[in-house]
């Protein structure tokens, strides 16, 4: 008898070093003829797990369309993932209901982890009732909070009784928005999903009624099984991933995990960066350095190239680490082979910490020099393979230069800048006020401190500054005691440190200014990530004259430039407000054409002006640890 395995993404969330567990949930995949998951990032974790079955999205669930009454007033149900919040999902709670609160609306924090039950199949309540049953009674809007598992199901259910859904903006949360297809102004984090949550209830008693999801025939959840159960379908195929229905593909490679954390640069580049390479319409073969999902997707895209279907955009990234040997191969004989197929590839380099005798990596010494043979092998593979090698900036491809010619004997690099992005998940709508009546400046940095972090300038400059000013630091919780010594010497009531995530901080009144004075040369050359936090959230950006983000600041009218000395940064901090008005900045320009999607747009188009990489169709690639594809 055939047995159709259906997963939810929360029962694949565990440490790779839990073999007991992964041991039993292997034992199930194999039991199976087929996997069943609610998104593709489920499948990501799967193929990460070791699954070598076929994968397959599950059919929204069957409901009846129903009207629900028009409120007078809007009612928001939070659905969270378990009845015990994580501190995470107790702290966006609270942001959505101190918003929803102020907006006028009503709101109730719900567990969605149990959506169907025994109990429910006893009583005889159809699956759309039993839904019903999960949430309070009359609700206009819903929001997703967290990673449950249930979240596509819940946001079905609602989206059938015309309940307006928002998403926050996690990975999981992005990858089951889509598929519900909400508008990607309903996906958002932190601050930004409190204020567009905050602006429907505002609006709800003016707001058109909603239509809610066109509602399927009662036999389309079942039809699609069976549909897939006739078909002979090989262990690789993913829908929608590496699809034997599709006929080109694009691939997207990170050498670091893809995670939904946001208290550093790296996570949340690469993060944003493979959501910005989808393309509508276009499978996106996604991977990264774990060899059991490099190496499946890498099975199933040469085989798809032997089905005839055609490699297009290839776009790949370093991180502070190199990759383990095994996966720098499997990678580098796989994109060989679709590059003779016509695949075009780009590698983006974020940094050479273990070049630079200035950062943290370098300073721990433990295997340094393993660290930069291993690298620099790596550099040396991606470079052969690239048709383009991407820097943030030209700054730091000078910089990237001279850390490499102190150690890489190889052909001088050839580099192509490409800043960050602004994440549109995270960007505020709101106009800021800049009015003198609300007092003191407000002087915001987020981001690492000490090392090639430094801001011994910028804090020197604030002591020396005239007007009144208001300090706050957002940093990790390991970089609490180097934030107080960095401020040490700075009136106390005045400094404000929080640890935690610079998304959730809310649009402040009066005026405000971003620090993004980096006194070390990686900090000038390199473009921080930090520049585009403040931009996101219309927060002008300080920045030094002739460093990797001035020209940006300087075009849209963002913030100031300054010299690398404190004089000039204390001038710049003391007129900062007569300075810098209200209308100065182009803000919606700014957030649209320097997105992280432009930034997708942008590689794609370097890639297409290059000469076709196509060499020969004759695929002779065998996946390490895999006999080749019949």
């Amino acid at each position: 008898m055939p047995i159709e395995g259906v997963f939810l993404h929360h029962e694949l969330d565990f440490r790779f070093s839990n073999k007991v567990r992964q041991n039993r949930l292997l034992g199930a995949f194999s039991s199976c003829d087929r996997l069943w998951f609610d998104s593709t990032v489920a499948m990501d974790k799967a193929c990460a797990h070791g699954s070598d079955r076929p994968h397959l999205l599950a059919p929204r669930p069957i409901l009846y369309a129903q009207q629900v009454e028009r409120t007078a007033a809007a009612f928001v149900a939070i659905l969270t993932s378990h009845e015990q919040q994580s501190p995470a999902e107790e702290r966006i709670s609270q942001i959505l209901q101190d918003a929803i609160s102020q907006a006028g609306g009503r709101s109730e924090v719900c567990p969605a982890d149990q959506l169907y039950t025994e109990d429910d199949m006893k009583l005889g309540r159809s699956w759309s009732d039993a839904v019903k049953s999960r949430v309070p009674r009359g609700i206009s809007h819903a929001v997703l909070i967290g990673k449950g598992g249930h979240h596509f199901f819940a946001g079905a259910a609602l989206l059938y009784q015309s309940v307006e859904v928002f998403a926050e903006a996690t990975i999981e949360n992005t990858a089951v928005a889509r598929r519900l297809q909400l508008d990607e102004q309903r996906i958002a984090r932190g601050a930004a999903l409190a204020e567009r949550v905050a602006t429907a209830v505002r609006d709800h008693e003016t707001a058109p009624e909603s239509s809610g999801l066109s509602v399927p025939s009662a036999s389309e959840f079942r039809t699609k099984f069976e549909a897939a159960a006739a078909k002979e379908l090989p262990d690789w195929h993913e829908e929608t991933v590496v699809d034997i229905e599709q006929h080109e593909f694009d691939l997207f490679f990170s050498t670091a995990a893809i995670e939904n954390r946001n208290d550093g640069a790296r996570p949340q580049r690469i993060r944003a960066m493979s959501q910005a390479f989808e393309e509508p319409g276009v499978p996106l073969v996604r991977m990264t350095s774990n060899l059991n999902l490099l190496r499946r997707r890498l099975h199933g895209a040469i085989n798809l190239v032997r089905l005839g279907a055609e490699p297009r955009f290839g776009y790949g990234e370093n991180s502070t680490a190199p990759m383990p040997l095994e996966s720098r191969v499997a990678l580098r004989e796989g994109v060989r082979e679709l590059r003779k197929c016509g695949l075009r590839f780009a590698w983006y380099v974020r940094d050479f910490h273990w070049l630079d005798p200035n950062s943290s990596v370098s300073q721990a010494g433990d295997g340094l020099d393993e660290l930069r043979q291993a690298g620099l092998a790596e550099l040396e593979d991606m470079r052969d393979l690239a048709d383009i090698m991407y820097a943030p900036s030209r700054e730091a491809s000078r910089m990237f230069d001279e850390l490499l010619r102190r150690s890489f004997d190889g052909e001088t690099v050839i580099w192509k800048p490409l800043p960050p992005g602004i994440d549109s998940s995270n960007c505020l709508g709101a106009p800021r006020s800049h009015s003198a009546q609300h007092g003191a400046l407000h002087v915001f940095y987020t981001g690492g401190l000490g090392g090639v972090y430094e801001l011994r300038t910028a804090m020197k400059a604030l002591a020396d500054c005239d007007n009144e000013w208001q300090l706050h630091l957002t940093v990790r919780a390991e970089d609490e005691a180097v934030a107080r010594q960095v401020t040490s010497h700075l009136p106390h009531h005045r400094v404000q440190i929080e640890c935690g995530e610079f998304a959730n901080l809310p649009a402040t009144e009066g005026t405000a200014v971003g620090l993004a004075l980096l006194d070390s040369e990686y900090g000038f050359a390199s473009f921080p990530l930090k520049v585009l936090s403040y931009l996101e959230k219309r927060i002008p950006a300080l920045v030094y004259r002739n460093s990797s983000p001035a020209g940006l600041i300087e075009t849209y009218r963002a913030g100031a430039v300054v010299d690398r000395a404190a004089e000039s940064v204390t001038t710049a901090l003391n007129t900062f407000e007569s300075n810098f008005g209200l209308d100065e900045a182009d803000w919606t320009n700014l957030h649209e054409k320097e997105s992280w999607k432009a930034r997708a747009a942008v590689v794609r188009k370097d890639l297409l002006e290059q000469p076709n990489a196509r060499l020969t169709d004759n695929i002779s690639y065998q996946t390490p640890g895999r006999e080749a594809a019949s």
